[in-house]
């Protein structure tokens, strides 16, 4: 769930278009200069929600983490800037700048900035097409 902030449009206002084109340097630039101190050394903000799909961009400190968590969808971690560790049951992913890591529904992970990082997520609860 997206964090309230009233310097932002609404939710319902970012998403009624039928098609959306997103800055992604503009958007961080955006984010990175709210007033909100972000929460345990991140922000973020939902690009894109549908009832499906969650398209999120989180701005990470260096040593920001999200505890661990899952979703109940596919989970798309992209780093577009410095690096991130992800740990799941399998052990620790290292998601630097240009790479991408995807998990299945329902893993449990937790997300760490090595450094100052952005990621773009994106969550999927659709059911696969095979």
């Amino acid at each position: 769930m997206e964090p309230s902030n009233p310097t932002r449009d609404p939710a319902r206002e970012r998403f009624a278009a039928l098609a959306h084109l997103i800055d992604l340097p503009e958007a961080a630039r955006s984010l990175l200069a709210e007033s909100n101190p972000g929460h345990q050394g991140h922000r973020q903000i939902a690009l894109h929600k549908t009832s499906h799909t969650t398209i999120a961009l989180f701005a990470f400190e260096a040593g920001g983490v999200m505890p661990l968590h899952q979703a109940h969808g596919a989970v798309i971690i992209q780093a577009l800037s410095g690096h991130l560790t992800v740990v799941t049951a399998e052990g620790a992913h290292e998601v630097t700048a240009g790479r991408v890591l995807v998990l299945a529904p329902d893993v449990p992970h937790d997300v760490t900035a090595q450094e100052a990082s952005q990621m773009l997520l994106t969550v999927s609860l659709a059911p696969p097409k095979v």
